[in-house]
């Protein structure tokens, strides 16, 4: 349904946290001034607080061990449970095993103790072997459809909804299965792209649009309300059809990171 990569993760966190100060100068009325180093301060406040409460330190804990490539991909909607869960998944590239696998260690104790205690929900943590790959998952009490999973490798490591996912993703990352490359309809935006960009995505409109109409009527039906095609609802996300698919490519320079957007019309 879409994806983001970004070839270039630790410049992406310099940006955002660059972006960070600059919001928050504005919203605190002190850009241009002398105290506008307030805003910094704060900036810095909040990492520190977040290393400090998860002992995570980030530029050594998860920034040292990433490559090149961070995605994030909403591959479908998982509708075996009680209620539609959206399928995500992210693969980040590793130029440190070790390392990630130690992120990933310290991850499974903090996600277990977050959710037992802010949703009195027991995490634990479970294995299972897949072309030659352990995939560590942990089950929810929403069923098959949101088990969040991961795997290290020796190149990336991978992180999905559920363990299905995270076996596609390594199908992709090996052939095995189709990859977003392949798509035709991502093929023929990039041809607009630059030979090389800092970040891209792409999203396929009219799919989501499809699924929204659907999980609109199937809610419908479990109220007891007929599928009304005449409502506005209805008519808006149709005509969002015709815009099927967006995408969009950055560049980083001194001054910022610059993007550029791409739209399909019928």
């Amino acid at each position: 349904y879409g994806a983001v990569t970004t070839l270039d993760p630790q410049g992406l966190y310099r940006q955002l946290t660059r972006y960070a100060v600059d919001a928050t100068r504005i919203q605190m009325d002190v850009e241009g001034t002398p105290d506008s180093m307030r805003a910094d301060s704060l900036i810095q406040r909040n990492i520190a607080a977040f290393e400090q409460t998860t002992g995570l330190d980030i530029e050594n804990d998860i920034l040292a061990w990433m490559g090149e490539e961070v995605s994030f991909s909403v591959a479908g909607v998982d509708k075996s449970g009680f209620f539609p869960v959206p399928e995500f998944g992210f693969a980040v590239a590793s130029r440190d095993e070790g390392r990630a696998r130690a992120f990933f260690q310290k991850a499974e104790g903090l996600l277990a103790d977050a959710a037992r205690r802010q949703a009195s929900v027991p995490v634990s943590w479970q294995a299972e072997e897949y072309q030659g790959q352990t995939i560590r998952y942990a089950p929810t009490p929403l069923g098959e459809g949101l088990a969040v999973s991961y795997v290290v490798t020796s190149d990336f490591a991978i992180i999905a909804s559920k363990p299905a996912l995270a076996k596609q993703m390594l199908d992709a990352r090996t052939g095995r299965s189709q990859a977003l490359p392949s798509n035709p309809d991502f093929g023929a935006l990039t041809e607009f792209y630059p030979p090389k960009v800092n970040a891209i995505a792409f999203v396929d409109v009219e799919r989501i649009m499809t699924e929204t109409q659907g999980l609109m009527g199937t809610l419908g039906s479990m109220a007891g309300a007929s599928a009304d095609t005449a409502s506005t609802t209805n008519q808006v996300l149709e005509a969002l059809k015709n815009a099927p698919r967006f995408g969009a490519y950055a560049e980083a320079d001194g001054d910022g990171l610059f993007t550029h957007t791409l739209l399909e019309v019928r």
